[in-house]
């Protein structure tokens, strides 16, 4: 975009620009294109992925590695979230074999797209050290390979973006584990971690359950994968065990979606907690939805073991 070539940086830096109210303007032409004005730059075309909504208050243009510019505009927009009647409510557990198993017995292979890029990243960035620094070729293999990072970013959240709005659609109480990822990725799966995107699911499945008008629960991790979640008998398993095998109510499932039934239970627990702080009227009507629950829980639980 020739408009920002006044803004002079060293290559490969960071380039922000923050415009207040004073300072931008935008034009709607109302089509896909706009045009944004901004103080002693001009005009920018621009292309708005979706309809702003609000009183815009801040523009805030970013370059990234790859080259591209993008406009983030900050509007002050106020909604008024419905809380929703809790009717269905799932725990779901996260892994690397598979990203999620929920308690309705639903599992998300995990895509691994670390591997699918793998192969590219590595011949471009094999290309690029071999080019001298400073050259023009160099900063394009730079451009090429930030560029193919930039790809590989999006598809992961893209992939988290569908996954966590169809918990957030479907149900009413989203439980999940209480765990800090930023700890496990120093660790031995720290870069398996990563690829999965666990803590990105997690975040983002947060705010949107609560978007929605739901209920978020993050539940205590300790015990979820070793305690049964019919009889809350200690089944010590290995990493590599996936089959959860109670020897005390003989029920054979696998690991995950005894960890998911496990992590339902505590989120039922967490929403009765909260039947002391309603009113005697709320508590009944809460009461017989969460006791239904319960129920539908047992009876799914019976059948798995069948």
């Amino acid at each position: 975009m020739r408009n920002f070539s006044n803004l002079r940086t060293p290559r490969n830096s960071f380039v922000g620009v923050c415009q207040n109210q004073s300072g931008f303007k935008l034009i709607l032409t109302g089509k896909r294109c706009q045009t944004l004005k901004l103080s002693k730059i001009g005009n920018i075309r621009i292309r708005c992925h979706r309809k702003t909504e609000g009183d815009i208050k801040q523009v805030v243009i970013k370059k990234e590695q790859s080259g591209k510019w993008f406009a983030f505009l900050i509007t002050d927009e106020q909604k008024e979230i419905k809380q929703k009647e809790i009717r269905k409510v799932v725990g779901i557990d996260t892994g690397l074999i598979d990203v999620l198993w929920d308690s309705d017995n639903v599992k998300t292979p995990n895509p691994k797209y670390l591997n699918r890029y793998a192969e590219r990243l590595a011949s471009c960035q094999r290309r690029m050290s071999k080019k001298k620094k400073g050259s023009n070729n160099r900063d394009k293999f730079r451009i090429r390979l930030a560029r193919r990072y930039e790809k590989l970013a999006n598809t992961r959240t893209d992939f988290v973006h569908k996954v966590t709005r169809y918990y957030a659609d479907n149900y009413d109480a989203v439980g999940m584990e209480d765990i800090d990822y930023s700890t496990i990725a120093r660790g031995r799966f720290g870069k398996s971690f990563l690829d999965a995107c666990c803590g990105q699911i997690r975040q983002q499945m947060a705010y949107k359950v609560e978007s929605t008008g739901g209920r978020f629960v993050a539940v205590d991790y300790k015990g979820t994968t070793i305690r049964c979640s019919q009889c809350g008998t200690e089944v010590r398993k290995e990493i590599w065990e996936r089959t959860h095998n109670c020897s005390h109510c003989k029920i054979s499932i696998p690991r995950d979606y005894n960890s998911a039934l496990e992590i339902k239970r505590l989120t039922l627990i967490e929403i009765r907690q909260e039947l002391s702080e309603s009113t005697p009227e709320e508590m009944i009507a809460l009461h017989h939805k969460v006791q239904q629950l319960s129920m539908n829980q047992e009876a799914l639980t019976s059948t798995s073991q069948c």
